[in-house]
């Protein structure tokens, strides 16, 4: 009867979705990125050893990234249009310049900036820190190894830079299909209601700073109603105001709250993520992979040795009581297995 027991008839369902969920990304995801042509390897290293020296903004906002680069592609002074729109954190050395190898980031990031010619301003570029603005001021070549040598190497970067590009560009269809919508204006508000300098450890205990003692979402009454995040599933839009966030931000543990030191592109990032953990189970099912064959099998055994288990822990008993009439009758049958030989 344990199947039809309601904590294994939940187990089951979360199983089926997870399972479902693995078996989507294998194949958007998984299987595709496994296959590398001789082509992609080989213009990974075409570019192996190039760097290109950037000037760069960073926004919060992708409204603020297109104002400025209206203003910077109509000869705007790079520093104005920085001291105006800069949400980033400058640099020790106060120039917003820096050196991109290429390989070392997101391929997404760094394919418009490689794409790009010297003196051309490129973006907005969307990263988990905000929108970058680019100029590339510069091209180097330094010295690479040789295919055979780096072959290794080029292969286990080219095969996560493909496995990235089709996750982003599948979860970019997932967002369109379901309408995702995150309202900047919400967003930022949230953003500088996120506590300052919160900390996940507390140095004075080393332990987590428990739930009681974190502070919560600081937002005014009277932005509570703004709209904040939205999606459509099944012809239905589920919306969700800054007041909902806030409920749920304040039940956050310290692990889940995003900090305020990601900026605000981290916010977006930590919202986006829990939303498609509905748009993924919605996608999953619209594809047809809670009937995947495997899936439902993965499934199976794990409801199995969950009822297996059950079983195990209702049906199988041990008596840990022992009565001296017990341990007599067990020594008169075994006392010549306890015999050693006497050793001088």
């Amino acid at each position: 009867g344990y199947a039809s027991e309601p904590r294994v008839d939940a187990a089951r369902k979360s199983l089926t979705a997870y399972e479902a969920g693995l078996a989507m990304w294998r194949h958007v995801v998984g299987d595709p990125a496994d296959t590398l042509s001789p082509g992609e390897v080989d213009a990974f290293y075409a570019q192996l050893g190039q760097q290109r020296k950037i000037r760069y903004l960073i926004t919060n906002c992708e409204k603020d990234a297109l104002a400025a680069l209206e203003m910077l592609r109509g000869g705007a002074d790079w520093e104005d249009v920085a001291s105006r729109y800069h949400d980033g954190a400058t640099p020790e050395t106060g120039g917003l310049t820096m050196t991109i190898p290429f390989g070392r980031f997101d391929a997404d990031y760094e394919r418009p900036i490689f794409a790009a010619e010297v003196g051309e301003i490129t973006g907005p570029i969307p990263t988990d820190y905000g929108y970058w603005v680019v100029r590339v001021e510069g091209v180097k070549d330094i010295e690479k190894p040789a295919l055979e040598d780096a072959m290794a190497r080029i292969l286990d970067l080219t095969h996560n830079r493909k496995v990235a590009k089709l996750r982003n560009e599948f979860r970019t269809q997932v967002h369109e299909r379901y309408n995702l919508r995150v309202e900047d204006e919400a967003l930022l508000k949230a953003y500088e209601g996120l506590p300052e300098a919160e900390m996940i450890i507390d140095p004075a205990t080393n332990e987590p700073v428990p739930r009681e003692d974190l502070k919560p979402l600081d937002v005014e009454p009277a932005d509570l109603d703004l709209p904040f995040y939205s999606y459509e599933i099944d012809g239905e839009t589920r919306a969700y105001t800054l007041g909902d966030y806030k409920i749920k931000f304040d039940n956050m543990n310290t692990f889940q709250r995003p900090k305020k030191s990601a900026m605000l592109g981290g916010l977006r990032t930590h919202v986006i993520q829990e939303l498609e953990r509905a748009l993924m189970d919605a996608e999953a099912k619209r594809l047809g992979f809670y009937e995947d064959p495997e899936a439902l099998a993965n499934v199976a055994v794990k409801v199995e040795e969950m009822m297996v288990t059950s079983l195990y822990n209702e049906v199988v008993t041990y008596d840990d009581k022992i009565t001296p009439e017990q341990l007599d009758a067990y020594w008169a049958a075994h006392a010549g297995e306890y015999d050693v030989p006497e050793a001088r």
